[in-house]
């Protein structure tokens, strides 16, 4: 999942790429090794200080950011071109509708694991120029009825 995701994102050295809802930097850390600038952001503080010593123990160059993702007015964006997204089963409207007004966002990776806010982000995306351009099923969970997500979008 983790490889899949930043293969189709495909930042570039240099780009400066958001994972929001970054939890402990999954998806960060193969984003900065790539030579990208990231900005991580979620809301847990503890988590992201352990991100934080991690990045530094490793030597990677992330910013960390705490911020609620739900609360539109705490969105950062900062002229980013290409954000990951792996919100929790409520989805990230509030990211989705900060990410279409973004007139520097390019690119958007979006994980799930919820179909029904998953559809209804991807409407909010898609109603700002975006198109999906892949898909795929990632069973993450075997033997249960989980199943995770994986949209590419572009504009």
């Amino acid at each position: 999942l983790v490889e899949r995701s930043v293969a189709w994102l495909d930042a570039q050295a240099g780009e400066f790429v958001i994972d929001y809802f970054c939890g402990l930097g999954n998806f960060s850390f193969p984003l900065a090794q790539s030579g990208s600038s990231v900005l991580a952001v979620d809301a847990g503080e503890e988590m992201l200080a352990q991100a934080r010593q991690r990045a530094q123990e490793q030597a990677l160059t992330i910013e960390f950011a705490c911020a609620d993702l739900f609360d539109s007015a705490q969105i950062p964006l900062r002229q980013a071109s290409a954000a990951l997204l792996d919100p929790p089963r409520a989805g990230a409207r509030a990211v989705c509708e900060a990410i279409a007004g973004s007139p520097s966002m390019r690119r958007v990776v979006y994980v799930s694991c919820d179909p029904a806010t998953l559809a209804r982000d991807l409407a909010i995306l898609c109603e700002a120029g975006f198109e999906i351009k892949k898909a795929a099923m990632v069973d993450m969970f075997p033997h249960t009825h989980h199943m995770e997500s994986l949209i590419l979008l572009e504009r």
